[in-house]
């Protein structure tokens, strides 16, 4: 992998990492119903998840290629959902991608970013 590609890869996937942190952590210690549309939890959390979107699409298709057990396409169209249709975002979804897959992602993601 050509060396300016490696370091955009690294890049996006420590904003995705970032982000998914900062969505956890706008979350934490709260019930999903505290965490409502209309609040500040709520709006804090999704905007971390476009983050986390929009940092997927600047991944190398070669590294998402490399590493195709991972839902690349959902990450980005939860975020093209996000950003496009705000009105469709279903927050059930989002909160159960916050708490219970982002831990996962995370830990594939810091695997990735100790091979590139």
């Amino acid at each position: 992998m050509p060396r300016d590609r490696a370091e955009r890869d690294r890049q996006a996937i420590q904003d995705m990492l970032a982000a998914m942190h900062d969505a956890r952590k706008h979350v934490a210690g709260i019930d999903k119903a505290e965490a409502k549309p209309a609040t500040h939890h709520y709006d804090a959390a999704l905007y971390r998840v476009l983050v986390v979107g929009e940092a997927a699409t600047r991944i190398s298709m070669e590294l998402r290629e490399q590493h195709a057990d991972i839902p690349w396409t959902d990450i980005i169209g939860m975020r093209n959902i996000v950003i496009h249709g705000y009105e469709k975002v279903d927050w059930d979804v989002v909160w159960e991608s916050i708490q219970n897959e982002f831990p996962a992602l995370e830990k594939q993601l810091l695997n990735i970013l100790q091979r590139i």
